[in-house]
């Protein structure tokens, strides 16, 4: 699956608008999605819907989602509305998720009968991976930090993405080799990377220019 990016954080941050990234764009606060989102952020609220005409709560089923990192699995229950699920998690809790890449996989099931004889029907709905950006108020570093956190995390789930479609580019230079996700999205993060690197860098005390070490053969 492909994932589309934001607009930079500053103009964002600006317009106040957007709290949540989806497969058809950017959706507003008062907007409730209809699908999964693809890039969450850590302090507000996550809100979606999700319906399945073959699984629906008036008939017994129930929707759980799972945001797995390592050993790391955090459960979100949806609430059955008759036709629909709805998930509605707080940012009161997501404040306290370690931004980066997530594994966001959502399972229905229905259990019929009791006791012994009781069967459980389980689906796996949805699984693809997600990015969970810093919490712009509660992150520790600077403004400058925060956004080099925010583009770091978006190349590293182009690159995850990328390589479960199988859309990978490889290279080898100067004994240095690389596998990518080639994209103008991505070359364009890169060269935001870098100049915030720089300032991050001066930041903390460092130089503004960093010397390149450099070999060259004496002309014979």
């Amino acid at each position: 699956m492909a994932l589309k990016g934001p607009e930079p954080q500053r103009e964002l941050a600006a317009r106040g608008l957007f709290f949540v990234w989806g497969p058809d764009g950017p959706m507003s606060h008062d907007t409730v999605a209809t699908s999964e989102p693809e890039t969450l952020r850590a302090g507000d609220n996550w809100n979606w819907d999700k319906t399945d005409a073959d699984h629906t709560p008036a008939a017994g089923w129930t929707l759980t989602y799972y945001l797995r990192q390592g050993a790391t699995k955090i459960e979100i229950v949806a609430t059955g509305a008759v036709d629909h699920f709805e998930i509605r998690h707080p940012g009161t809790t997501s404040r306290a998720y370690t931004p980066g890449q997530y594994r966001l996989i959502g399972r229905i099931s229905k259990t019929t009968g009791t006791g012994p004889t009781a069967v459980t029907e389980r689906y796996t709905v949805y699984d693809a991976v997600v990015t969970v950006e810093p919490d712009p108020v509660e992150y520790a570093g600077s403004t400058t930090e925060l956004e080099l956190a925010r583009v770091e995390a978006r190349i590293a789930a182009l690159d995850a993405a990328a390589t479960a479609a199988g859309e990978v580019q490889s290279w080898t230079q100067g004994g240095r080799s690389e596998t990518v996700a080639a994209s103008a999205e991505r070359a364009e993060l890169l060269r935001q990377r870098g100049i915030l690197r720089d300032h991050v860098r001066v930041e903390r005390g460092g130089p503004l220019f960093v010397p390149v070490a450099s070999e060259f053969e004496e002309p014979e």
